[in-house]
């Protein structure tokens, strides 16, 4: 024997693994108390608590080219010039029996297989190790205590439970195990239906959740690829610990295929979960309704054609006052229908079409075009025909499932009003008066210029004689107060050009509160 560190020189002297560094000097790791350094004159230096580790059970030590890479137990640390520090794993190891570090990898053995990291990423916390194990072709689970070997050729013999596995680390296998996907849960709001290859949902249903789960005992994380069809038109592809569930909401009346498969890390995807989802159709959106819409529409045609044909012998000018008073008084008549839906907004539509044709004037449109945007102000609240009167007379706060059915009336408006084409950009109105100026409205989040100019005029007076209105819910507000809104949201909600014409049409005494 040339020498001995027993008891006499180290505090604990139970030693598991060890190395020499390049000056000569004798690291050791112990069974409970950290690292030691002995140098040549037999000078001890302990390593634990203070110096970053965690765990003193020290099972192994791998120098690589700028450090030591070190195994305590379940956790993993590097040792370099600046001290030793943890390094954090994005998943559960076990136990690190063994380490190597081959080319820029750093390859984990614990019990149930290996974890392969890219040692940059490894050091930088932002790894996801690559699993192998039995999948891959191991033969059992890799044994504590052992020494693994890597040959000269780069391959490497690992000791099992159940012999020895050879793996070529230059080429290792794909895992071919099919992951299984399964819908364990479909709820529509709130309530627990049968999971079926068919489902069908009331029309009033706002909301459907497909609960996901994947059912394999492969390692590594899995990914999912869902899509619900008549409704998305891409596949969407997450990971399978970040997605337990996917929500629907404000479907259109009509059929829907949702599809799920999942994949494993390999990218072997299982077999394919399919539901049918119909859902009944609101009234407005029913075939029925939409003829309904037309032969109303064409019976005013004819009977502005009936009396152009009976009022020829009269005067041109006199023929067209005419013209204009029938389909004023029709389109005053829609809107009291509209506004009847809601005691609250009594009066609204007329008021909004008052206040947007004077903007108009204000801004120098034709007669004419004055005319136009009164006749789509008074429709630009038509698709609240469409939303239940149970939410739009609800006392209380809404839901947020039953706001984002109020929110839903523009894109109703739109395509009630898309095939009358009588009156020019008439769905305009009621399609994008709900769109704000910096993009943050509703419901196409459109901005800027891209918002009609009439639909912008009719945002400024929609929203004025909102505020100045008493409503169930609130007291009407001041003129004064509306004025601050106007000009605070100037930019933002309104397009800042129309807002100067509503301040001095409130500052000329030419609107009162309503």
């Amino acid at each position: 024997m040339i020498q001995s560190y027993g008891s006499d020189v180290l505090p604990y002297s139970f030693i598991l693994c060890m190395y020499e560094a390049e000056d000569g000097t004798l690291i050791a790791g112990s069974d409970g108390q950290g690292i030691y350094e002995i140098t040549a004159d037999g000078k001890v230096t302990q390593y634990y608590k203070e110096a970053g580790l965690t765990s003193g059970s020290v099972m192994r030590m791998v120098p690589d080219e700028d450090g030591v890479w070190i195994s305590a137990g379940s956790a993993l640390y590097y040792r370099d010039a600046e001290g030793i520090r943890e390094i954090t794993l994005t998943e559960s190891v076990g136990s690190i029996l063994d380490i190597l570090v081959i080319d820029d990898e750093v390859w984990l053995m614990k019990s149930s297989g290996l974890l392969i990291a890219d040692r940059e990423e490894l050091l930088a916390g932002t790894a996801s190790p690559r699993n192998l194990s039995t999948e891959y072709g191991l033969t059992g689970t890799l044994v504590a205590n052992s020494w693994n070997w890597q040959d000269a050729d780069g391959t490497l013999w690992l000791c099992t439970n159940n012999g020895i596995s050879v793996i070529d680390t230059e080429e290792i296998p794909a895992n071919e195990q099919e992951p299984r996907g399964a819908i364990s849960k479909v709820t529509v709001d709130g309530v627990e239906m049968a999971v079926t290859d068919s489902i069908s949902i009331p029309a009033s249903a706002t909301r459907i959740t497909f609960e996901l789960s994947v059912l394999s005992f492969t390692p590594g994380d899995k990914t999912v690829e869902y899509m619900l069809e008549g409704f998305e038109e891409e596949v969407s592809v997450a990971s399978a610990s970040s997605i337990t569930a996917v929500s629907y909401t404000n479907l259109g009346g009509g059929d829907y295929v949702f599809r799920f498969t999942a994949c494993n890390e390999d990218g072997v995807e299982g077999e394919e979960i399919s539901i049918t989802i119909h859902k009944e159709a609101h009234f407005w959106e029913t075939a029925w309704f939409s003829a309904l819409v037309f032969l109303a529409i064409l019976a005013g045609v004819l009977l502005v054609i009936l009396l152009v044909s009976q009022i020829r012998v009269r005067s041109m000018k006199k023929r067209q006052e005419e013209l204009k008073l029938i389909i004023e008084q029709s389109l005053h008549t829609f809107a009291n229908a509209i506004d009847a839906k809601d005691s609250d907004t009594n009066g609204h539509s007329v008021r909004v079409a008052n206040y947007s044709r004077e903007i108009a004037r204000r801004m120098n449109f034709s007669v004419e075009e004055q005319e136009q945007i009164s006749y789509m102000a008074l429709l630009h609240d038509i698709g609240k025909i469409g939303i239940p009167d149970s939410i739009l007379k609800k006392a209380g706060k809404l839901t947020p499932e039953e706001w984002e059915i109020v929110k839903s009336h523009p894109r109703i408006g739109g395509e009630i009003l898309s095939e009358f084409t009588v009156i020019p950009d008439i769905a305009d109105g009621a399609k994008y008066h709900h769109e704000h100026y910096d993009g943050n409205g509703y419901c196409e989040g459109r901005k800027g210029e891209e918002i009609p100019l009439k639909a912008r005029i009719i945002a400024v007076a929609d929203s004025f004689d909102a505020m100045c209105s008493a409503r169930h819910y609130q007291s009407g507000n001041t003129l004064e107060y509306a004025r601050e809104e106007l000009l605070r949201c100037s930019g933002t909600q309104f397009d800042p050009d129309i807002v100067v014409y509503m301040v001095d049409m409130i500052d000329d005494g030419f609107v009162k509160k309503g």
